[in-house]
C-alpha cells in the first residue's frame, strides 16, 4: 500500500465539505515483467504480472520489432527482432510504474567438432565453433566447469551448453567413434631360411607407425 499525503497524488477526497485534503490509503496497480532479458530462440512467451489491476490495460511498445499482444501484454520473443524496447502501460487506473523497459538478444549458435581423431587408447579434442561473435561460456554435461574444448578418452556421445554475454543458450552434441588402422599381413605364416626374409606391410594413409608382436617398431 501507498499513502498519498496530498492532491497531486491521488486518489483523494474532501471530508465533511472541509477545504482541507484529507491523506488516503490506496493501491496502486503494478505490472511487471519477471523477466526483463529475453531470448530471440525462446519458445515460451513472456507474460507479464499484474497486481491489484481493477481497469482495463493497454499494451504499446516503442518501436515495431517486438511482437507483444496489446491487450494481454504477452511478448513473443521468437517473433521478435533483436533490440531493447520500452513496454508502455496505459490505464485510468493509478499505476505504480508506466513503463517497463524490456531487451531481446541472438542466441549463440554453436555446432561441435573434433580436433584430432579419436584413436584407440589414444586421446583426442573436441572443440567448440560458434556463428556468433561474442564471448561464450561452455559447459559438458561429462564434466564440471567451463572450458572451450574437450580432452577425451572414450568413444561415446558429447554434449556442450554455451551461454553468451546476454545469458541466451545454445546446445549442440557430437558423436565420436574410435579408430584403428587396419593392418593387412601378406601371409599367416612365413617361413624363413637362412638369410632371414623381411616382412613388410604396406601403411595406410593416417597411419604413423606399426608395431610387432616383439616389441620392434616400423
Amino acid at each position: 500500500e501507498v499513502k498519498y499525503d496530498n492532491k497531486e497524488d491521488p486518489p483523494y477526497f474532501k471530508e465533511n465539505g472541509s477545504s482541507a485534503w484529507t491523506s488516503w490509503k490506496a493501491r496502486r496497480g503494478r505490472i511487471t515483467y519477471s523477466d526483463t532479458s529475453l531470448c530471440l530462440n525462446a519458445e515460451a512467451s513472456e507474460k507479464p504480472s499484474l497486481t491489484a489491476i481493477t481497469r482495463p490495460v493497454t499494451f504499446t511498445v516503442s518501436g515495431s520489432a517486438l511482437s507483444i499482444d496489446q491487450e494481454t501484454g504477452v511478448v513473443h520473443p521468437s517473433k521478435s527482432a533483436p533490440g531493447i524496447y520500452t513496454v508502455n502501460y496505459n490505464s485510468d487506473q493509478c499505476l505504480a510504474d508506466k513503463q517497463q523497459a524490456l531487451s531481446v538478444s541472438e542466441a549463440p549458435a554453436i555446432r561441435l567438432s573434433l580436433v584430432n581423431p579419436l584413436c584407440r587408447g589414444g586421446q583426442a579434442q573436441i572443440g567448440v565453433n560458434s556463428e556468433k561473435e561474442g564471448d561464450l561460456r561452455v559447459g559438458w554435461e561429462s564434466i564440471d566447469g567451463t572450458t572451450d574444448t574437450l580432452l577425451i578418452t572414450s568413444p561415446g556421445s558429447y554434449q556442450a551448453v554455451a551461454t553468451n554475454e546476454a545469458g541466451c543458450q545454445d546446445t549442440a552434441s557430437v558423436s565420436v567413434q574410435a579408430i584403428a588402422p587396419e593392418l593387412t599381413l601378406p601371409a599367416d605364416t612365413i617361413q624363413t631360411c637362412d638369410p632371414p626374409k623381411r616382412v613388410e606391410v604396406p601403411k595406410k594413409p593416417g597411419d604413423k607407425a606399426l608395431r610387432w608382436s616383439n616389441g620392434q617398431t616400423g
